[in-house]
């Protein structure tokens, strides 16, 4: 896929430097939109999924069988949203939104806002547009709730810490395996949500297989003074580290 978008992000951090979070979300869905537009000319449906399956780790449906296993997708969602302590007090801050699943979960349980950070046109665009999962595209574009933000998250962090954007909640989805994205998993990263977070909120970390991985991310927090936990999903060989921070 050739669709670049280098051009158009300035644009996109402009206004979110000027705080036009509106601006920002309509110039990102845009971009996704014509994301969308270039795969259905030269994408077939089969490479579609393929990519799908790539970029997302699967979404927890069995067998490459996108669309399906509505439950055990929304289940895994929710886990790592930490639905469950979210409610319509909370403005969230989302790492990754890929097909939607976890803004789903958020706006379910009642979030007021949500930020949600992507650096992939096509993923964004296929979950606007043709999302296998028509529950989570709803979600998706459900705009008084749901602000799009395309581009890099450490360049997008780094300006909602300018602007003063913080959040109650915050839930890093940032890809399916940690250890080939290790630039959003650094401790460096994590130190930006810390401080985006605000006092007695929670933070969600999606932090995969390897323990390694999963005990750096654990020890992070703690040592920061957060109530910390790791929650292994039913049935599935994964961690989520969990936190409250402290007041």
């Amino acid at each position: 896929m050739f669709f670049h978008i280098q051009k158009i992000i300035p644009c996109i951090t402009r206004y979110l430097l000027q705080e036009k979070i509106d601006k920002a979300d309509s110039l990102s869905r845009q971009i996704a939109n014509k994301a969308y537009d270039f795969i259905q000319k030269h994408v077939g449906p089969k490479e579609i999924q393929e990519y799908i399956d790539k970029n997302t780790g699967g979404l927890g449906y069995r067998n490459k069988l996108v669309g399906a296993d509505w439950e055990r997708v929304v289940a895994l969602g929710c886990y790592i949203a930490w639905a469950e302590a979210v409610s319509n007090k909370d403005t969230v801050l989302e790492i990754g939104t890929g097909l939607g699943r976890t803004n789903y979960c958020l706006q379910y349980s009642g979030a007021k806002q949500i930020i949600t950070i992507d650096i992939d046109p096509y993923i964004v665009g296929i979950a606007l547009n043709n999302n296998p999962y028509e529950a989570f595209q709803h979600a998706l574009n459900n705009r008084s709730i749901t602000k799009i933000i395309l581009g890099d998250a450490n360049i997008l962090t780094n300006i909602l810490l300018r602007i003063g954007y913080y959040f109650t909640h915050i839930v890093h989805d940032g890809g399916p395996n940690p250890r080939k994205n290790p630039r959003i998993f650094s401790n460096s990263f994590l130190f930006k949500l810390h401080v985006l977070l605000r006092k007695n909120g929670r933070i969600s970390v999606f932090a995969g297989k390897d323990p390694r991985i999963v005990s750096r991310i654990y020890k992070f927090f703690k040592d920061l003074g957060y109530e910390t936990y790791t929650f292994n999903p039913p049935g599935l060989n994964i961690k989520i580290v969990r936190g409250i921070k402290s007041s």
